[in-house]
């Protein structure tokens, strides 16, 4: 989607902190004077108007502009781990994941066929995230439970 009309995709860390340090760092919708006002995913009337800005633009209905939208599946899943674990699950999820393409800015996210999945330690809570997104809602459960399986054969070790 990125590529289709020209766009830059920034990687953060999943925190509010991180991406408002991104988006002054990159100038992501800033003001006249440089300084970074408004976050969309925060500002509802942003998004409204930017929203609205498209539509004009574009001279479709809303409905329409959503139609031309790639169709993606998304699952979440949270597995228990105890602390001291983690580190070591991690670690294993990315000895068993070297030959696939990955990212590792915030946990690990894996890429797959038809989809990716992101293992996301929890920096609060004895657990590990799991977000999976899939080409069909099938293949998103899939991965997450692909996922979520490993980690819990991990803890057994």
């Amino acid at each position: 989607l990125s590529k289709e009309y020209r766009g830059k995709v920034v990687r953060t860390k999943a925190n509010s902190r991180s991406l408002m340090e991104k988006v002054a760092e990159e100038k992501i919708f800033a003001s006249r004077d440089g300084k970074t006002q408004f976050q969309p995913a925060f500002d509802a009337l942003l998004s409204l108007v930017k929203i609205l800005e498209l539509v004009a633009r574009e001279k479709m209905t809303l409905s329409e502009l959503v139609a031309t939208l790639p169709r993606f599946y998304r699952e979440r899943r949270e597995v228990p781990c105890p602390w001291e674990e983690k580190g070591r699950i991690m670690r294993a999820l990315f000895e068993e994941n070297k030959d696939r393409p990955i990212e590792a800015v915030d946990g690990l996210k894996v890429f797959h066929d038809h989809g990716w999945a992101l293992v996301l330690p929890d920096a609060e809570e004895p657990v590990f995230q799991i977000y999976s997104e899939g080409t069909s809602p099938e293949q998103a459960e899939e991965l997450a439970r692909l996922y979520m399986e490993r980690i819990n054969e991990l803890q057994m070790k």
